[in-house]
């Protein structure tokens, strides 16, 4: 359960940058509302280096319950082939 926990934060911190994208909100609306100015929050999207409290609160700015459900489609989606390509190459040793 812990490692499901810790990989479900790796795949949150990694589609970080999709999942602002797909808000529709300015950088300038989600940094302000964050509390932080837009230059910094830049270097944290671009090097994907928030802290999870900054992911929490870029989180609660952008909360949108149509963009939650379809992005946590897309990570077990993900989750799933992954899984998929581990149990074929592990069948194949």
């Amino acid at each position: 359960m812990l490692s499901s926990i810790v990989e479900d934060y790796k795949s949150l911190q990694n589609n970080i940058d999709k999942i602002i994208e797909q808000s529709g909100y300015r950088l300038e609306y989600i940094s302000e509302k964050m509390g932080m100015n837009k230059k910094s929050f830049c270097l944290k999207r671009n090097n994907t280096n928030f802290t999870v409290d900054e992911i929490e609160r870029l989180l609660n700015v952008i909360h949108a319950e149509d963009l939650e459900d379809e992005i946590l489609l897309k990570m077990s989606l993900e989750a799933e082939k992954d899984a998929e390509y581990v149990e074929l190459k592990d069948g194949l040793l």
